[in-house]
């Protein structure tokens, strides 16, 4: 495997193999004297290597020359492999130019007894007009690595005048290991964060809920990492369900407004997207929508009342509404609540007893007394910010106990939040260093999916494959990146996985000033016309948002960058064919109107190309009609409107990752594919039979994720069969595309024989089938052979007994969300020792009629309930005082939610406790119940304590009195 790329090295070690694999290749076929160059050129490479190279962050002191120096020898390398590279993918062009053209010629009927490669070499002397062409790129390809030796030669050279062999490396520095921060040390870090939360909360909570009717403005000031974003955060998960919409936009400094209005769209109108339309009619729009309902919005991090206005036209004043905003800036807090500076709250950093309370498990964990006094310091020069303490705890927790060490980080807090980010980066494994400064082609308002950052990892080469493992690799970088608090978790999955995050703006700021000093990244947006450029970029990130009129720096040069970042117009497009040496490329693009096309033909010069990321969710797409030229191409995402799917795609002999729009239809294709193993996200229901047996060709496929666009349960019938071939397979997801109006018509109904899986993918760790997509009549009975099936998400039509009994024994069953069409005739029952891995329990039916029984689902954390109230008080009514509900036994239950259907008045829910037993000691039951006048009501209940929350929907100002003077009277 190719060690990794990093920051400071470069691409040197890669260049090295790759010169080593070239002089190797007899296939490749240079002439005499360009291996002699090339020879000439590794054995140059492998004495700088050997004798020269250095790690300029492990020296002692400023090393400025150092710095110069190694800057120039990553240029260098980068320009190598970057000629290497264009060296393969010509030669891999030629051949498969020419295995096109022969396979397609007459000639190859004719003349049977010639093998491919001799006849295309006998043919090829004919064609004199070459000879010319040849011998000209024969002593370019001498020209070309000469000059590379010869710099290499003045870089020793340059050393040796510099003296920097003399240069001390770095002593006294050690760590506990760069990847020894376990998970429960890093999660009680960044619960340490919370200290004090309860009591704002309590306050915050008294602003929203404070009997007034009319639409209201809260505000949370306080200085940058203080705390107001996770405040904003834990406000929102605990309230905004109450609510009929509800949104959390995340703002940058200079925000993209049609962005911003376009994300509140989609929220609040999850399955309708907003179109192409300009600022002012999604402002139209979004105000039409929600003027008859009751929202709670979330903005965080309002930067000017430019900003504040135009969100704020666009929000009704309805009754009951919320608007909660973030801000550093006091005027600007003081205009969102119209100068009422009682709805202002401001965020108050740590106290000194909080501060070192915060730090205290850092030392008492080291056993070391001494320690108490320097870490008492440390947090007084952390400002009492959350942020930056999490960072420095992060740091500490990682060291001996060892004053000299504590030293150094005390001494890099004199730089305050850009003195321990410039000491995290010196620590951290060399890989680790490229993976952090990625980090800055994003912007702070971005959220980023993991698996995304991954595979732009992989493309761009960061991960150290030496175990050949490079994705448990990649997970541990990430990790790492999180426990250091170099990235803020957004969206984590039941079992506390991330599967999104943000990074925040000085984090950002000093991650991007750090990659232009290296020269590793830089990020332009519309605002920076005269920022200064590098003469060679190898990443770059162009951010020109919804702005009519851009400008694109003067000086840019496209053939060195490796991974390109646009998002903004169509018409400010660059030239995709110029940036000949891309690795990754990502497109977020925007048009004036829906009827428009982007021609991505150029894609297919782009020979090196690994990741492409399309974003352009209401454009015409069309790709190459043959793609088979991008070799290299192991990741293809695309959202936006595809024209056809090219028939060569899935013949790409590194394709791993294909996501095509969820309305797509498979292309038919004959030849078995090896490399892929992940397809999204095709229409089951509209592809044909015929590529749906294709399907099984996918030796290798782990990842399968479908949508449905109608309900024809015989391509369903049909993938059943397709699984007994898939033994790889680990995740199989079905949903409905649509909205959940039409999502009725597209649910199938199906015969668990008629879905037969004979021999199942044991592998197989994810299964979960939208109850809007298909209905199995029981639980197919090949489940109980997936021993390591950990997410289960499925609708049937009656739960039996022996259904239990397989479910229960699941060993690695984590999260179990089940959807039961009719009511049980008899109580389920989780019997004593079943369940035992179960985290996550979500049960969807009209009458959840229920026991738990002791020691049975001994680890649940989360229960969600979903059921009709008027028929469960009917079952309630007929058990003569038994419960309908028996969930006592589950003495680790974190969180109890209930979602509740109700035609009649508001006390149904007050009725419904009569039939439910839980432990006092158990969570506090919150339950949102969805009746006719009062709309969705929310109330937290205990046995013997109701809190009861109206949330009026749909109501006039007329009825709303009414109600207040039946009240009153």
């Amino acid at each position: 495997m190719d060690p990794p790329i990093t920051a400071s090295l470069g691409a040197i070690h890669i260049v090295f193999g790759k010169l080593v694999w070239l002089l190797s290749e007899p296939g490749l076929r240079l002439h005499k004297e360009g291996m002699k160059a090339l020879g000439v050129l590794k054995d140059g490479l492998q004495v700088l290597i050997e004798d020269y190279l250095m790690e300029p962050s492990d020296l002692e002191g400023p090393a400025f020359k150092a710095n110069y120096w190694m800057k120039e020898v990553r240029e260098l390398c980068y320009d190598i492999d970057d000629f290497v590279d264009e060296l393969f993918h010509a030669a891999a062009n030629v051949k498969i130019q020419r295995a096109l053209q022969f396979k397609a010629s007459p000639l190859r009927k004719k003349l049977p007894l010639f093998k491919t490669s001799q006849l295309q070499e006998k043919l090829s002397r004919f064609n004199a007009s070459q000879l010319q062409k040849k011998l000209s790129w024969r002593q370019k390809i001498v020209d070309e690595v000469s000059s590379f030796s010869s710099c290499l030669k003045e870089l020793i050279m340059l050393y040796k005048r510099y003296d920097l062999g003399s240069l001390e490396r770095r002593s006294g520095w050690e760590s506990n290991g760069t990847m020894s921060l376990t998970l429960p040390l890093a999660e009680e870090t960044s619960q340490r964060c919370y200290l004090g939360m309860d009591k704002d909360m309590d306050k915050l909570v008294g602003l929203l809920n404070d009997g007034q009717q009319e639409c209201k403005v809260i505000a949370i000031i306080g200085l940058c990492g203080v705390g107001k974003t996770t405040l904003a955060e834990e406000l929102y998960q605990k309230f905004g369900f109450q609510f009929q919409c509800c949104a959390f936009l995340r703002l940058s400094r200079k925000p993209d407004m049609k962005r911003v209005l376009g994300s509140l769209f989609s929220q609040v109108r999850q399955h309708d997207p907003p179109g192409t339309v300009e600022v002012d009619n999604l402002s139209h729009e979004i105000k039409s929508y929600l003027n008859d309902k009751r929202y709670f919005i979330v903005i965080d991090g309002v930067w000017s009342s430019y900003i504040w206005n135009t969100i704020n036209q666009t929000l009704p004043k309805n009754f009951y509404s919320r608007i909660l905003i973030t801000t550093e800036i006091d005027h600007v807090a003081q205009r969102c609540c119209v100068d009422n500076r009682k709805y202002i709250f401001k965020k108050e950093p740590f106290n000194k007893v909080e501060s070192d309370e915060f730090f205290s498990r850092v030392h008492e964990s080291k056993n070391a007394e001494y320690l108490k006094e320097i870490s008492s310091e440390i947090a007084q020069l952390c400002s009492g910010l959350p942020l930056m303490m999490a960072i420095v705890a992060s740091i500490l927790t990682r060291l001996p106990p060892s004053t000299e060490q504590w030293n150094v980080v005390k001494k890099s807090l004199s730089s305050k939040l850009e003195g321990i980010l410039d000491l995290i980066y010196n620590i951290l494994p060399h890989p680790l260093k490229a993976c952090m400064l990625y980090l800055g082609i994003y912007e702070e308002d971005d959220i980023v999916l993991k698996n995304e950052l991954l595979s732009q990892w992989f493309a761009e080469g960061f991960i150290d494959t030496v175990d050949g493992n490079e994705e448990r690799v990649a997970l541990i970088y990430f990790d790492e990146l999180i426990s250091y608090g170099l990235i803020q978790p957004v969206e984590t999955r039941f079992d506390n996985e991330v599967l999104s995050f943000r990074v925040h703006y000085m984090i950002i700021d000093s991650i991007r000033s750090k990659a232009v000093q290296h020269n590793f990244a830089i990020a332009i947006d519309n605002h920076q016309t005269d920022v200064r450029i590098a003469d060679k970029i190898r990443r770059l990130s162009l951010r020109f948002g919804n702005a009519n009129d851009v400008t694109t720096p003067i000086g840019l040069r496209w053939s060195q960058v490796r991974t390109l970042v646009f998002f903004g117009p169509l018409r400010c497009t660059p030239s995709i064919a110029e940036f000949r040496v891309l690795r990754v490329l990502i497109l977020r693009l925007s048009a004036d109107d829906d009827d428009v096309t982007y021609d991505l033909s150029e894609i297919v010069e782009l020979l090196g190309l690994k990741y492409l990321y399309i974003d352009a969710c209401h454009l015409n797409i069309r790709l190459p009609m043959q793609m088979r030229q991008l070799q290299y191409l192991a990741k293809l995402k695309i959202e936006a409107r595809l024209s056809y799917v090219p028939s060569d795609i899935f013949y790409l002999p590194r394709l791993q990752q294909l996501i095509l729009p969820s309305e797509t239809t498979l292309p038919h294709f004959t030849e078995p594919m090896k490399s892929l193993h992940t397809l999204g996200c095709f229409d089951l229901s509209g592809s044909s039979t015929e590529s749906i047996v294709d399907i099984g060709k996918m030796v290798n496929l782990q990842n399968l994720n479908m949508t449905c666009s109608s309900g024809q349960p015989a391509n369903l019938k049909l993938l059943g069969s397709v699984l007994n071939k898939l033994k790889n397979m680990k995740s199989l997801i079905l949903v409905v595309t649509g909205s959940l109006d039409d999502a009725d018509s597209s649910i199938m109904e199906i015969s668990s024989d008629d879905f037969s899986v004979s021999s199942p993918p044991v592998l197989l760790t994810r299964f979960e089938f939208s109850w809007r997509s298909c209905i199995f009549s029981c639980l197919p009975r090949w489940i109980k052979e997936l021993n390591n099936l950990s997410i289960l998400k499925i609708a049937i039509s009656e739960m039996l007994g022996h259904d239990i009994d397989v479910l229960s024994v699941l060993p690695a069953l984590t999260s179990l969300s089940v959807y039961i069409q009719r009511a049980p005739e008899e109580r389920i029952s989780f019997g004593k020792g079943g369940f035992a891995a179960l985290k996550y329990f979500k049960l969807k039916c009209t009458v959840p009629w229920l026991k738990v029984e002791v020691d049975a689902m001994p680890n649940l954390e989360k229960l969600k309930l979903r059921f009709n109230v008027g028929l469960s008080l009917q079952r309630v009514g007929g058990l003569h005082g038994n419960n309908l509900i028996n969930i006592e036994h589950l003495s680790r239950l974190k969180e109890i939610y209930a979602k509740v259907e109700s035609e009649g008045s508001v006390d149904a829910g007050s009725a419904l406790m009569t039939g439910v037993w839980n432990d006092p000691r158990n969570p506090t039951i919150t339950i949102q119940l969805i009746c006719g006048f009062y709309g969705e009501m929310t109330r937290r209940m205990t046995k013997d304590d109701i809190i009861l929350e109206e949330n009026p929907d749909s109501i006039t100002e007329d009825e709303v009195r009414q109600k207040d003077e039946k009240k009153s009277g």
